[in-house]
């Protein structure tokens, strides 16, 4: 039961309602309800003790209950009526129907013993019957209070409970089967939406089922494609390579008969000559006896005096700055390959030699012009230059114009593409792996062109030099027309040279071993820093053996490269720093740089070659 914030006791006087009367389940007893009216009755009696009682007084104060908030309270459509109680002095009831009418419920005066109580208003009828007691007024209002004489908007605030508490628990069984009533259409509609979720779920899997279905079938006819693609690139990869091996085979073949055809006309030549060289010799012998006796003496005697001044040049010539080691190896190549030439220039002068050398040194410009960066083309032109350079009485030619054929590929191809160096020097071990001389004469023939390649370095002295061209051109500067080739070009051409000879030092072969390996690239390393002098020349011959054999020094020589790289940091730079040369600015840079950044960590580029040609592939 609902009550305003105020409530109008005693006229001038105001009461607090407690919070928790605002409990929608009221406990008031009807004792305590007595207790409250006899409170009422002692305040009302104690106003007026003190007046002369004329009669029933003409106005009783009266005491009003705001039910503005009861009227909010939800009755389910029940008609609120007015509430009376009658008091009749001689305890009948009234046999009158309380649904007639308002008039007819309204009491009539029947003594001093009457409580009014009429639309918000309480009039005391008579003070005897408050003043003798609670107990007795209670038994009066217990015996008045009949249901079927109330009416809700005429009952005042305590005598209303009972009646509320009735209403109250009309509204709470009206509310339980409303809930009772919720409560089975809500489990009814959850059971729905449980269905209909289980309905949906069950679709989805099998929506799932279908896809997943759907998607192993797609796959399988992937595979089906994917395998019958693979199958057939297989078996023309297949048909491809019993195509180049049996081409391979006949070339094998054809260049085997060849060489034995060639081998034969040439052993018959050689039987011819001798027998004709024999003859004359047979026929002249007695006439041109003391004749070749005295040649002979004349010719041994040239040949000591060119020897000694060949000495004598040699020691007064100018003196490189070579290691005693570097200096023995490069005498000792330059011999082999002096030898070889004079026995090449021999042939050369032989007609009967001069078609085959042609044709040899036309094949072996094309084998090598034919090398390409991918390890089928490396080994397939290496197993053709084996033949070619096979041994025969034109091998010291044939290995003469291999390296120098090889070096005017260098000069012209690794100075614009430095990784080519690397398929170079692949064709350079894989033939000198099965013909050890071929790697000599290519040595010998390289420290001839450059010689950063020993190493060794020619200090310029105007004692030991005519001029300054002579020192040049002792250098291995190019003469064209009379006009020296620039300081540029030249240092270009050197670094393409040491790139090829640091690739050389580097690589690996399957056809046998290097006879030139990495320690001799280590070797060439540690003369280069302790003897040739920092400038520019020296910095850029150090800067392209580190870019391309860097590498694998730093993965062999792990502790003592890293101090070779410190030795160069404290010391050569340093003192390349120290000559001041404007030059030389960009070759520090490159050294430091490399340096620092730790570019020895990684693979050069050129060094992991593919197996075939990609275009070669598509193509095919």
């Amino acid at each position: 039961m609902a009550f305003p914030e105020s409530l109008n006791l005693v006229p001038g006087t105001r009461k607090s309602v407690s919070p928790e009367i605002l409990n929608p389940y009221p406990d008031w007893s009807l004792k305590e309800l007595s207790e409250e009216l006899n409170t009422l009755s002692l305040k009302f009696h104690q106003m007026h003790q003190s007046e002369e009682f004329l009669g029933p007084p003409k106005s009783t104060p009266a005491f009003r209950f705001s039910l503005q908030d009861l009227s909010t309270i939800a009755d389910f459509g029940r008609e609120g009526r007015p509430f009376r109680i009658c008091a009749f002095d001689d305890g009948s009831d009234s046999d009158e129907d309380d649904d007639t009418s308002e008039v007819s419920l309204r009491p009539k005066p029947l003594g001093p013993n009457i409580l009014r109580i009429d639309t918000g208003e309480v009039q005391l009828i008579s003070t005897e019957t408050i003043s003798a007691g609670s107990e007795k007024f209670h038994d009066n209002i217990s015996c008045l209070c009949k249901p079927w004489l109330l009416r809700r908007s005429e009952v005042p605030g305590g005598l209303m409970l009972e009646l509320e508490h009735e209403r109250l628990q009309r509204v709470q069984e009206e509310i339980r089967q409303r809930r009772s009533i919720f409560e089975s259409s809500f489990e009814e509609e959850k059971m729905k939406a449980t269905a209909s979720i289980q309905k949906v779920i069950k679709e989805e899997e099998s929506r799932k089922q279908m896809a997943h279905r759907l998607d192993q079938q797609y796959l399988r006819s992937i595979a089906e494609v994917r395998d019958t693609h693979l199958s057939a690139l297989q078996r023309e990869h297949e048909q491809h390579s019993q195509v180049e091996e049996r081409k391979l085979r006949k070339e094998a073949e054809a260049l085997k008969k060849e060489i034995l055809a060639r081998e034969e006309r040439e052993r018959q030549e050689k039987l011819q000559a001798e027998a004709e060289a024999k003859r004359e010799a047979e026929a002249k012998k007695n006439a041109k006896a003391a004749k070749e006796q005295r040649a002979k003496q004349n010719a041994a005697e040239e040949k000591a005096v060119s020897n000694s001044s060949a000495q004598l040049k040699a020691t007064e010539g100018p003196k490189p700055i070579v290691t005693q080691t570097a200096a023995d190896l490069e005498n000792m190549r330059l011999m082999n390959l002096e030898s070889r030439r004079q026995i090449s220039q021999s042939l050369q002068m032989n007609m009967n030699f001069k078609k085959i050398l042609k044709d040899h040194e036309r094949n072996l410009a094309k084998l090598l012009q034919q090398v390409s960066a991918t390890h089928e083309q490396v080994r397939t032109k290496s197993l053709h230059l084996l033949n070619e350079l096979a041994p025969s009485s034109h091998q010291p030619f044939a290995i003469i114009t291999f390296a120098s054929k090889l070096m005017s590929q260098c000069e012209t191809q690794v100075s614009k593409l430095p990784s080519f160096a690397f398929a170079l020097a692949q064709v350079v071990v894989n033939v000198s792996s099965r013909i050890p001389e071929v790697m000599d004469i290519v040595l010998a023939t390289m420290n001839d062109v450059c010689i950063f390649t020993v190493p060794k370095y020619f200090v310029y002295r105007k004692s030991q030099f005519e001029s300054e061209r002579a020192y040049f051109r002792k250098c291995g500067y190019k003469e064209e027309e009379g006009k020296l080739e620039s300081t540029d070009a030249y240092v270009a051409r050197m670094t393409a040279y040491v790139t090829l000879y640091a690739a050389i030092t580097q690589t690996e072969t399957d056809m046998g071993s290097n006879p030139h390996g990495l320690k001799e690239g280590w070797a060439w390393c540690a003369r280069l820093l302790n003897h040739l002098p920092a400038d520019r020349q020296t910095a850029s011959a150090l800067g392209a053996f580190l870019n391309v054999a860097g590498f694998r020094l730093c993965q062999v020589y792990n502790r003592s490269f890293m101090k070779l790289l410190d030795a160069i940091v404290t010391q050569f730079i340093v003192a390349l720093k120290k000559q001041g040369d404007p030059d030389s600015n960009a070759v520090v840079s490159r050294l430091e740089t490399y340096i620092a950044t730790k570019q020895y960590l990684k693979e050069p580029n050129g060094r992991a070659m593919p197996r075939t040609d990609e275009s070669t592939s598509l193509r095919c």
